[in-house]
C-alpha cells in the first residue's frame, strides 16, 4: 500500500462518502473506488460495507482509519517542517568563529538572530581561522567567520566588517598616549600573539617582514584574554583587533596600528561549489545587515 492510497482511504473515511471525498481532494470518484478496491485486493480484506443508502466501515476499515489518520497527520507535520526548513525558519547551523570574534560579535548578532529565527539552532566551534577553513572544506562546519586573506578558489566569501588592528601595551608603556604606531616601531618589543591557527599570526609576521625585521615572538596562545592578562603584567605587548579594546581589562592600553596592512577584515565563508542551506544564507544576510 502506498501513502497516496492510504491518504485517499482516510479522506473517504473522514467524509463518510466517496463523492464528498472526491470533491474535497479533487480526485474522481472512480479513482477513489479503485484505490479502495486495490487495498482490499492486496490484503484480502473488506474495508467498507458498500450500499446505496449508507456508508459503513468494517472493523478492519475502522482500524485502518485510526492508524491511517495518525500516519497522515505525521506526514503533514513533516511536510510543514520541511517547508519551514526551506523558508529559513528551522534547521541547524555549524558556525566556526575565532575567540576574538566570539567575544566582539556574537553578543551583538545572536540575540536578534535567535529572536527572528527561534527554530534555527546555532552551534559554535571556537577556534582559529586556519582550522575553521580546514573544517569547512572537510564538511565539518557549514559556515565560518574568519579574517582576510582567504583563498577564494576554495571559498565563497562575503565581507561582514572592516576595522583595524591595535597594539596592546601595558598602561605604563612609552607608546601609551600616541595617536598611532607603525609596525617598524615594534622591532625591539617582546610580542605575545594568538597562535598559528589564527590568521592574525600569519598577518603580523608578514607585516613585520615587509618592514624588514622578524618579530620577537615570546609566547603564543589561542586565548586573547590570556594574552591581555600577560600584557597587563608587562610581560610583552600584543597586536589584536581594535574592537577587542573594551574587553581587555585594566592595565592594558590600546594604540592604533597604522598602515595599509593593519586592516582587519572579517568575512563569512562557505565551501565553494556546495549548496548552502537557506538558514546559512539567512545568517550571512543578518550579519551583513548588523554591521553595515
Amino acid at each position: 500500500m502506498e501513502y497516496r492510497q492510504l491518504y485517499y482511504f482516510v479522506c473517504i473515511a473522514r467524509e463518510k462518502s466517496f463523492s464528498q471525498a472526491a470533491e474535497k481532494i479533487r480526485v474522481s470518484q472512480s479513482s477513489l473506488s479503485r484505490t479502495v478496491q486495490c487495498i482490499e485486493d492486496e490484503y484480502n480484506v473488506q474495508l467498507i460495507n458498500r450500499t446505496t443508502r449508507s456508508f459503513k466501515l468494517t472493523p478492519a476499515g475502522r482500524k485502518l482509519m485510526e492508524r491511517g489518520e495518525r500516519v497522515v497527520k505525521e506526514f503533514e507535520e513533516l511536510q510543514k517542517y520541511l517547508q519551514g526548513y526551506s523558508a529559513n525558519d528551522v534547521g541547524e547551523i555549524r558556525l566556526g568563529i575565532p575567540s576574538v570574534l566570539n567575544t566582539v560579535m556574537a553578543p551583538l548578532f545572536m540575540p536578534v538572530f535567535n529572536k527572528q529565527y527561534p527554530e534555527v539552532k546555532l552551534y559554535f566551534t571556537v577556534e582559529g581561522s586556519h582550522l575553521i577553513q580546514k573544517e569547512i572544506l572537510e564538511g565539518m562546519l557549514d559556515v565560518g567567520l574568519v579574517i582576510r586573506p582567504v583563498d577564494e578558489r576554495h571559498f565563497d566569501v562575503k565581507e561582514i566588517i572592516e576595522d583595524r588592528l591595535a597594539v596592546m601595551v601595558p598602561e605604563n608603556h612609552p607608546l601609551v598616549g600616541r595617536k598611532s604606531v607603525g609596525i617598524e616601531e615594534l622591532k625591539d618589543e617582546k610580542i605575545i600573539l594568538l597562535d598559528s591557527t589564527y590568521q592574525l599570526f600569519t598577518n603580523v609576521h608578514e607585516m613585520c617582514r615587509d618592514a624588514g625585521f622578524e618579530p620577537n615572538i615570546i609566547h603564543c596562545s589561542p586565548s586573547w584574554d590570556y594574552i591581555a592578562a600577560l600584557v597587563s603584567l608587562a610581560q610583552g605587548i600584543s597586536i589584536l583587533p581594535r574592537p577587542i579594546t573594551p574587553y581587555v581589562g585594566k592595565g592594558v592600553a590600546a594604540v592604533p596600528l597604522r598602515g595599509e596592512l593593519a586592516k582587519w577584515t572579517v568575512v563569512a565563508i562557505t565551501k565553494k561549489g556546495t549548496k548552502v542551506s537557506a538558514s546559512v544564507k539567512n545568517l550571512i544576510k543578518h550579519l551583513v545587515k548588523s554591521y553595515k
